[in-house]
């Protein structure tokens, strides 16, 4: 303010060590370190590390906004109402998930506490752990393990889904009440309902990759016979001939060269239809007994009581 100069203090070098998850060159002339792998950059006590892990040791909140990372999430406290989480690895969350979160792990998904809200939306590509699940559209590519309810949660998953451990009540030991439940291998869950709730909806066998296959195949099927009925009725009606049947070529005799040349190409044109038609239904055959096997294999394990 008074226009003097200020002198700096004299600069003392940093000490800098390399820790965990970096490595180190040095030159004549430089010192670098450098990254082994994504995550965060931790100095401490003169030491520079990359742990694979975002580390938040709160809540999920304005404060921290939403998070996305390649690398590892934990968090130590809760993810509020109407954030989202993103990680290309594992999640780790101390509290609770609130309503109206987004949340998607493309590995394992860890909840010391539980899952609430009813438009909250989870996506574990893993194995997904959690005390409780209340409300909720939750999709699980592996294991769903629950140590005391589901209550009204619509849950889709490709694997087994365990609940075990104290349930809503104290004298209950787990439970699945008012949820919509498709698995493909196995349900385990000692209760089932309870004498004041919603009936609960169980879906064994899924597979909807396998399903729409298969409704795909149905449709091709309805369309290719469609196709070679429509043909029938269009000659069957210009010519008063069926073009199908096993005397078409004598009944021929009588028409014009133009239209023999019409009905031979409309003959061939259902042949090859038909030939897809036997290529398709044998593909469908093949999924319908997948999925049949695939029913016969899966099982629900009520322990306690219906």
């Amino acid at each position: 303010l008074m226009g003097n100069q200020i002198s700096s203090r004299h600069p003392r070098d940093m000490i800098l060590k390399a820790g965990s998850g970096v490595r180190e060159e040095k030159t004549d002339e430089d010192r670098k370190i450098f990254s082994l792998t994504e995550g965060i950059v931790d100095y401490k006590n003169n030491t520079i590390s990359v742990f694979p892990s975002i580390v938040i040791k709160g809540d999920i909140n304005l404060k921290t906004g939403n998070v996305r990372s390649k690398s590892n999430i934990e968090i130590y406290g809760n993810v509020l109402a109407g954030f989202e989480v993103f990680s290309e690895q594992n999640i780790f969350i101390k509290g609770n998930i609130e309503d109206d979160c987004q949340i998607h792990a493309k590995g394992d998904l860890i909840i010391e506490g539980g899952i609430v809200g009813e438009h909250t939306n989870v996506v574990c590509e893993g194995n997904l752990i959690a005390k409780f699940i209340e409300g909720g559209n939750i999709k699980c590519d592996n294991l769903i393990s629950v140590r005391r309810f589901v209550k009204g949660a619509t849950i889709e998953c490709l694997d087994k889904v365990i609940i075990f451990g104290q349930g809503i009540n104290l004298n209950e030991r787990g439970a699945l009440v008012d949820s919509i439940v498709k698995v493909r291998n196995l349900l385990v869950t000692p209760v089932v309902g309870s004498d004041a709730s919603l009936l609960s909806e169980l879906t064994l066998a899924y597979d909807p990759a396998l399903e729409h296959k298969v409704n795909n195949l149905e449709e091709t099927c309805e369309k290719l016979v469609a196709q070679i009925n429509d043909i029938k009725i269009k000659h069957s009606e210009a010519h008063s001939i069926d073009i199908t049947a096993e005397n078409v070529h004598a009944a021929m005799k009588d028409f014009s060269r133009v239209i023999k040349d019409q009905i031979i190409e409309s003959i061939k044109e259902i042949n090859q239809i038909k030939k897809k038609f036997q290529m398709m239904e044998k593909m469908l055959q093949q999924n319908r007994e997948s999925k049949a096997k695939l029913l016969k294999e899966s099982s629900i394990e009520i322990t306690k009581r219906i």
